[in-house]
């Protein structure tokens, strides 16, 4: 964004003025960190859910469409441009992220009815 600033700035001098501060950018830098580090840890909170049994793995497999959906919206809010490749650029970790806590979330579906199979019997 600073390189089109400066395009704007040589191309028409006094009429767009480049202002950022130091407290922007760390804000905006701490806004992505915050964001992408609670994304991380979606896997494991999907897991637990499914170990304790407060949600299914089928249940996060048939609103996947909806987080997808969710996710697209989130990157268009942390993304600081109006672009549509930077919104689907966010988007693209945290739907990998959402498959892989879907995957631990039915593996660990499997492993503890697996568990429970055998002390049944």
């Amino acid at each position: 964004l600073f390189q089109y600033t400066r395009e704007l700035i040589a191309q028409a001098p006094g009429t767009v003025e480049l202002t950022v501060s130091v407290g922007q950018a760390l804000e905006f830098a701490m806004v992505l960190i915050l964001a992408f580090g609670v994304v991380f840890e979606m896997p494991l909170v999907m897991s637990a859910l499914t170990r304790i049994g407060i949600v299914q793995a089928r249940t996060w497999r048939r609103f996947a469409r909806h987080a997808f959906v969710g996710f697209l919206v989130l990157g268009g809010f942390l993304t600081p441009d109006t672009s549509g490749v930077t919104q689907v650029l966010v988007a693209m970790p945290m739907t990998g992220l959402y498959l892989g806590g879907c995957a631990l979330a039915y593996w660990t579906e499997r492993r503890a009815s697996a568990r429970a199979r055998p002390a049944a019997t």
